[in-house]
């Protein structure tokens, strides 16, 4: 009962209170708990299926503090995160237009997000 406990506890301790893993490897593994059933792939993350689409890419777009790209940013110190919203549908990725077709990862830092 006591090693449970104990290892309840050392997982409990890798998420900060924002859901964050701040010990995982990768962007995409460290916000895992925000992804659902997503696919990861190394650090690139498949929300959805564009097969019958035929174009672009089927991986994510991320959505960091305002600057919007194709692939994770490296080096983002992951203490830093306030804020994950993973969104799907596509009249939540209307906005991103062709490039948000596959899914858009909104992650806000200290410098952007405001309680």
């Amino acid at each position: 009962m006591r090693a449970k406990r104990i290892k309840k506890e050392a997982e409990a301790k890798k998420f900060n209170q924002y859901r964050i893993d701040i010990t995982a490897p990768t962007l995409a593994q460290a916000i895992r708990q925000y992804l659902g059933a997503a696919r990861v792939q190394g650090n690139n993350v498949i929300l959805r299926d564009r097969s019958s689409m035929n174009t672009g890419s089927p991986y994510a777009v991320w959505d960091v503090d305002g600057a919007v790209r194709d692939t994770p940013p490296a080096g983002l110190d992951l203490t830093t995160i306030r804020y994950v919203k993973v969104l799907r549908s596509l009249s939540e990725t209307n906005k991103y237009g062709f490039i948000g077709g596959a899914g858009v990862i909104v992650i806000k830092t200290t410098l952007t997000y405001k309680e």
